[in-house]
């Protein structure tokens, strides 16, 4: 989105070594244990999730629309995640 916005190139290897070193690598070690069976109402995380994200994805650009709201977030909002 930088790229976009600023109207400028996009250096992939500057983006694969970032990506490598603060997303792939600790994902990759990562040993968090996470539960393996439904904890609660998931038909009501579902529903909570989705009305959250639905206007952020358009489908015909294909891609999501943070940068439209990066700075109009609410936070009054519940959290989806803190149900």
């Amino acid at each position: 989105m930088e790229c976009v916005n600023n109207n400028s190139t996009f250096n992939y290897a500057r983006y694969r070594k970032e990506f490598i070193e603060t997303i792939g690598e600790p994902f990759t070690f990562d040993r968090t244990p996470y539960p393996t069976k439904p904890n609660g109402d998931t038909i009501y995380v579902a529903e909570k999730l989705y009305i959250k994200w639905r206007d952020e994805y358009d489908p015909n650009q294909r891609f999501w629309r943070f940068h439209y709201h990066q700075n109009q977030c609410d936070d009054s909002e519940e959290d989806v995640f803190d149900l």
